[in-house]
C-alpha cells in the first residue's frame, strides 16, 4: 500500500495521466492535481485539491462461479446494507467496454442532514472483482467528473486534430 501511494504521488507531481491499480492489470486514470490518501479497505484512494472529491478502489476475491454481473449484484447488496436509505438514481449491469465487463452504479443517500451522490463502476477478472467509487462532499454532484472519467477508463474520448 505505501508504495502504491509512494507511485502515485510520484506520478501526480510528474503530471502523468493513469495509475495502475495495485494487485489487477487495470489502469486508472488519475484527474489532474488529485492526491493519494490513506483510505483504509482500498488498494488505491486519491482527493481532489479542495478535498472534496475522492475516487477510491477495493479488491475483492471472487466467490466461486462468481463473474463480473454477480460482483456487482453484491457490491450493490452491500451499499443498501452500508447506506440505508440508498436511492438508486441508474444503474447497468454487465456491458462490454473497453475490452471488460462493467456494471455502473449512481445513487444518493443521506447521512444526517447531509446527501451525498456517488458513483460506483465494477468489473471482475478471472479471481478478483475491482470496485471504484467516485464521490464527495454533500450536495456535490460527481456525474461531471464521472463522465470524464468514464471517457479516459474505455478510452472513448474523442480526439479532434486539425
Amino acid at each position: 500500500m505505501r508504495r502504491a501511494l509512494l507511485a502515485l504521488a510520484l506520478a501526480t507531481t510528474l503530471g502523468a495521466a493513469d495509475m495502475a491499480i495495485p494487485g489487477t492489470d487495470l489502469r486508472l486514470p488519475i484527474p489532474t492535481g488529485w492526491r493519494p490518501i490513506t483510505d483504509p479497505g482500498t488498494v488505491l484512494a486519491v482527493e481532489s485539491p479542495d478535498r472534496r472529491g475522492r475516487l477510491a478502489v477495493s479488491v475483492q476475491p471472487l466467490r466461486e462461479g462468481e463473474g463480473p454481473a454477480a460482483f456487482a449484484q453484491r457490491c450493490l447488496a452491500d451499499v443498501q446494507r452500508l447506506l440505508p436509505g440508498v436511492v438508486l438514481e441508474d444503474w447497468t449491469f454487465a456491458e462490454l467496454r473497453g475490452g471488460r465487463t462493467w456494471s455502473r452504479l449512481c445513487y444518493h443517500f443521506r447521512l444526517g442532514e447531509a446527501e451525498y451522490r456517488q458513483v460506483q463502476w465494477i468489473t471482475a477478472s478471472a479471481t478478483q472483482g475491482i470496485c471504484i467509487s467516485l464521490g464527495g462532499a454533500p450536495g456535490q454532484d460527481p456525474l461531471p467528473q464521472a463522465t470524464s472519467l468514464e471517457q479516459d477508463l474505455w478510452g472513448s474520448r474523442p480526439i479532434l486534430t486539425r
